[in-house]
């Protein structure tokens, strides 16, 4: 899909395509991308993680935009009753 992207986008000079992979659920993006996105789009990305995952991305995706920057974000919903009792059911990969 990241292939499709990038072909899709390929006449915007602005769009650039990064493709992450977490370490044992926690994600730790380089120290160049700090600070230096206007915006951020995931979308049917984060159902197929465990949330723990997630958290970590969500931690770090916010020291990736600018300051007036945004995300698009799909996710559960850790607010219901069953988002959060999955929430607490699975095993944090930052306690180990």
């Amino acid at each position: 899909m990241l292939k499709k992207c990038e072909e899709s986008m390929s006449s915007h000079e602005n769009a650039k395509f990064h493709l992450l992979t977490p370490d044992s659920g926690k994600v730790k993006f380089e120290d160049k991308f700090k600070g230096c996105f206007d915006f951020i789009y995931c979308f049917d990305v984060f159902p197929h993680c465990d949330i723990h995952t997630i958290y970590s991305y969500l931690f770090e995706i916010r020291k990736l935009l600018k300051k007036d920057g945004r995300a698009f974000l799909s996710t559960a919903n850790l607010l219901s009753t069953e988002g959060w009792k999955r929430f607490n059911k699975q095993v944090s990969e930052r306690a180990k």
